[in-house]
């Protein structure tokens, strides 16, 4: 978790030890006069993607200038009116507009260090049999939720599974600024604050996330996943956040997210997956937006199972694969069509990127060479989202194993649906009795921040059969390199191609095509399949065998005309602004390469 971090500045005792500390985690942050000068409505981004931006780290080597949203709102960092310094429970709303208390400044001088827990329980035998999730996907596949238990007895509560952190983040009770479902301590027999003697922040944190900040209480309890349980886990309680999901009360809405990255091996043992003792876990997501994915606990050896790999994860923290050969390469079919530019793969760099293998994040983000040649393959195709089958495949290698996304992965049709930020806005100008400016100028900026995340924002595609807009699901390019190379996110994009299994034991990263079906990998099917859209004529026909057997005719034309409409452009879906970024993605997004010398290390 973020707070551990703080352990290897303690090293900084010796030369010797601060050389290794160095190498493991980047330049060492130092407060300077720019720090102090950040006060009211601003704040450092300091602290470390992959623990979840902690306010208690201090690793940049400058302090970032503050950013700020479309809104003018500065991007990470406790809100200003918030007083930092009143204890849990007494401290205002972050709602309040009367506050005007500066935030806290930390001193960077470590006062205490964590113990280490070297033990990784993954690497235990596990006699728990293999668990299959369904995960249930939330806005066309912005995100996906599970289930995990808390407390005893267990409390069930909607998680997010996210690589791109690495600690439990659980909604509370008494949470400001949440509603609906959460974690009720009270109600738990195993509950126990955790408060280490001598820790100054008594178990508090703060985490900044791409969607907004949580501060909470660092507890113990039972956690549970399927007949998996994991006893005195330690997790962070939410007192209070900006995350505008967790005021969400329905039933899909979020309530955990559980970090499954690494971590500083220093603390290997306190992670969730060595606590449970599950080796391998999976995550498989389909390419219909409108169907379930699966998370896999306590998988099989995917060596056995025709998968590639292992790949060695790069990262000291994060899950990350060392990726070269980048081209845009085509499909048989597309080379005897003759799609313009089939006739030979199109090289997008000489170098070899280091790219975060990430289940919290949407988007994908490739290095700038990658999208200026992207640029040039729409234009080619006139920016028609309905001719994406003429569209490149990003083809790369890791480890020498060729892997392809093809468009059907990384372009989405935009739905007319809202996500939950949007239908609480007009629900509170309705309550006001008041009405939406529907000025050209009004329209423009909303649609500006609704997209703030994607990198074609400014550009629109059309479907020109349909009439719909399309979305390129790509961030902004990491502009920071680490000591690998150039660095990219390979997001949700991925898993709607292969299977990833990660290797919590021996931190191995192995994959497996799927194409979209993730029946042909995991061995179950989702409770939602649409087999009619997903050009299954099998499925689709059993779908519909109560109306073919009304009328022969009737019954498959509908087969036919439901698996035609599917090729006339994406069959994902997005809802503008329901991105979500993982703590990992939002610090390197958040970076430049003026925020601080050096490079990053993973």
């Amino acid at each position: 978790m973020a707070r551990f971090a703080l352990a290897l500045l303690a090293l900084s005792l010796s030369t010797d030890a601060l050389n290794i500390m160095q190498a493991q985690e980047g330049p060492v942050h130092t407060k300077n006069a720019q720090d102090i000068e950040l006060t009211k409505g601003q704040s450092t981004e300091e602290g470390w993607g992959g623990f979840g931006n902690s306010k208690r780290h201090h690793h940049h080597k400058k302090p970032a200038a503050p950013k700020k949203d479309a809104d003018g709102n500065v991007i990470g960092g406790r809100p200003s009116n918030v007083d930092q310094n009143a204890p849990a429970g007494d401290q205002g709303s972050i709602l309040d507009p009367d506050s005007s208390e500066a935030p806290h400044i930390d001193d960077p001088a470590p006062k205490w260090t964590p113990p280490f827990n070297l033990t990784n329980g993954a690497c235990k035998p596990n006699p728990q049999s293999r668990y299959i999730m369904e995960i249930t996907n939330v806005a066309h596949g912005s995100y996906y939720i599970g289930k995990m238990g808390f407390g005893t007895p267990a409390q069930e509560l909607n998680m997010l599974l996210d690589t791109g952190s690495d600690e439990i983040v659980v909604k509370g009770k008494d949470c400001r600024g949440c509603q609906g479902h959460a974690y009720d301590h009270n109600a738990s027999s195993t509950y126990e604050i955790n408060q280490p003697e001598g820790d100054p922040e008594a178990g508090k944190e703060e985490v900044s996330y791409g969607s907004g900040d949580v501060w909470g209480q660092h507890v113990f309890d039972t956690i549970s996943t399927g007949p998996l349980k994991g006893p005195h886990m330690d997790l962070l309680e939410v007192r209070e956040t900006s995350i505008q999901e967790f005021a969400d009360t329905a039933p899909t809405a979020l309530e955990v997210v559980a970090g499954m990255a690494p971590g500083l091996p220093e603390y290997v043992g306190q992670r969730m997956a060595s606590h449970m003792e599950v080796r391998r876990f999976s995550e498989c997501l389909p390419t219909n937006a409108d169907e379930n994915g699966f998370f896999v606990v306590n998988d099989d050896n995917p060596k056995e199972k025709g998968f590639a790999g292992p790949f060695m994860s790069m990262g000291n923290y994060y899950w990350a694969v060392n990726v070269g050969g980048m081209r845009f390469d085509w499909t048989p079919s597309q080379k005897s069509a003759g799609v313009p530019g089939s006739e030979k793969f199109t090289p997008l760099s000489k170098k070899k990127f280091t790219m975060l293998v990430d289940t919290g994040t949407t988007l994908l983000s490739m290095p700038k060479k990658v999208m200026d040649e992207l640029d040039k393959a729409l234009k080619t195709i006139g920016s028609d989202c309905s001719k994406m089958d003429q569209l490149p495949s990003l083809a790369f290698e890791i480890d020498g194993v060729t892997h392809s996304l093809p468009p059907s992965t990384y372009i989405a049709e935009e739905s007319s649906d809202q996500g939950y930020a949007e239908k609480k806005q007009a629900a509170r100008i309705k309550s006001m009795g008041l009405k939406e400016k529907d000025s050209e100028e009004s329209e423009e900026f909303q649609r500006m921040r609704k997209l703030k995340n994607l990198y074609y924002r400014e550009k629109k595609f059309i479907n020109s059969k349909t009439g719909a807009e399309c979305h390129l699901l790509f961030t902004e390019p990491v502009t920071m390199n680490s000591t690998l190379g150039e660095l990219g996110i390979l997001g949700m994009p991925l898993f709607r191609n292969y299977v990833v299994t990660f290797d919590f034991c021996h931190r191995q990263i192995w994959t497996k095509p799927h194409f979209g079906d993730c029946a042909k990998v995991v061995g179950a099917h989702p409770s939602n399949k649409d087999g009619c859209a997903d050009n299954d004529v099998i499925w689709c026909f059993f779908e519909h065998l109560g109306e073919w057997f009304k009328s022969l005719f009737e019954g498959f034309g509908s087969i036919f005309t439901q698996e035609s409409a599917t090729r006339t452009g994406p069959r994902l879906k997005y809802i503008p602004g329901t991105d979500r970024l993982s703590a990992g993605a939002r610090w390197l997004l958040s970076q430049t390469g003026v925020d601080g010398a050096g490079l990053v290390e993973l």
